[in-house]
Order: structure tokens, then C-alpha cells, then sequence
């Protein structure tokens, strides 16, 4: 398995969110855990792990246009479940 660790900073930066995101994510105490690996005080987050992966697609938002459920950049194929006007 290849790794790609990033800092705090860089995965504030890929995700859009600021520092002070990341860091309340990555408290013990924390309800929304971010994937990650402390090296004494530094911080590691490892873009390509299946933790973080699941972690990031467990927060995508689903859109629903004239051509279904989608989320951006790929198309989903499921039930029709938007109520007719």
C-alpha cells in the first residue's frame, strides 16, 4: 500500500476547512475522529489509507438533479426517492 502523509496544515488545505478544524478532529474526545498518527506532537495524515477514505466519503453531500442522485464527479444509481411537485 503506497502512503501519502500530510500535515494539519495540508489537509486543512485539500479538504477546505481551517487548522482549528482539523485540530478539534483529531482531540481523543472527539465525536467526528479524523484518521490520523501522532508522532510525539506532529500530526500525520495518510490521504491514501481506507480509513481516510471512508472517513471523506462518509461526509459527501448527495445532489439530486433532473438526472438523479449524484455526488460531484460521479453519477449514482439510485431509487428515485424526491417527491414529485
Amino acid at each position: 500500500m503506497h502512503h501519502k502523509f500530510v500535515t494539519v496544515s495540508e489537509l486543512a488545505s485539500y479538504l477546505g476547512v481551517s487548522k482549528d478544524f482539523v485540530y478539534r478532529r483529531v482531540k481523543p474526545d472527539s465525536r467526528d475522529l479524523i484518521p490520523h498518527l501522532r508522532l510525539g506532537r506532529k500530526l500525520k495524515f495518510d490521504l491514501e489509507s481506507d480509513a481516510m477514505k471512508s472517513w471523506i466519503d462518509e461526509r459527501r453531500v448527495l445532489y439530486f438533479d433532473s438526472s438523479g442522485w449524484s455526488i460531484p464527479g460521479k453519477r449514482l444509481d439510485l431509487p428515485d426517492i424526491h417527491p414529485e411537485p
